[in-house]
């Protein structure tokens, strides 16, 4: 069976509401960019890429999303890659490489981190073995998932994802049973320590 066979399921389901809200709140934030900024233009290229992610957003509703977890390891190695790419040729801005920039758009490798972590978790989970009780191994492997990307966005800097993804990664944990986790919430204050410590190292780089 093809991974990209159109689910028919999505469509008879398709929440229409939710579309409706959705771009309710984008073209909120589209006039108020033509209103704060209409004479640089700046707006017309945010509706043209808007209008370009209708794609992307299409084939998401209409594909199986339990066929995507075939395309984990494969999605999941190419953002790596992405993200050390960054080290090399990532743009810089304010003394962060967070930014690929192709001209036509910047691409955030970070962003696609977030959707390959969430989906290779829950492959892992989905395959998992529930019967069995839990221990390192269940949080071995999420965790080692977890910790490439992050310990690459780290390096960049980028302090904000990091804090986004945490708790996401905790959730998907707290969902799949491992309630005994949650005293173990406080270890990120360390990761928010070493995020500080590689950015000041930077900045005092850029000061030399």
């Amino acid at each position: 069976m093809s991974v990209f066979q159109i689910d028919r399921r999505s469509i008879a389901n398709f929440e229409l509401l939710l579309l409706i809200t959705a771009f309710g709140l984008l073209a909120a934030g589209i006039l108020n960019l033509a209103s704060a900024a209409g004479q640089s233009g700046l707006w017309k290229s945010q509706l043209y890429r808007l209008l370009f992610s209708l794609l992307p957003m299409a084939a998401a509703l209409v594909i199986d999303y339990n066929r995507l977890q075939k395309l984990g390891p494969a999605f999941y190695a190419a953002t790596l890659a992405l993200l050390v790419g960054l080290i090399f040729f990532g743009h810089e801005t304010s003394g962060q490489k967070s930014w690929y920039d192709l001209k036509f758009m910047r691409l955030q490798p970070s962003e696609l981190a977030k959707l390959a972590v969430i989906i290779m978790i829950a492959r892992f989970y989905q395959r998992d073995n529930q019967d069995q009780p839990w221990g390192l191994r269940k949080l071995w492997w999420p965790g080692a998932i977890m910790a490439a990307p992050l310990f690459l966005i780290m390096l960049e800097p980028d302090l904000g994802t990091v804090i986004l993804m945490m708790p996401v990664f905790f959730a998907m944990l707290l969902v799949a049973g491992g309630i005994l986790l949650v005293p173990f919430t406080p270890s990120l204050g360390w990761l928010y320590v070493l995020q500080v410590v590689i950015g000041f190292g930077r900045s005092v780089n850029m000061a030399m």
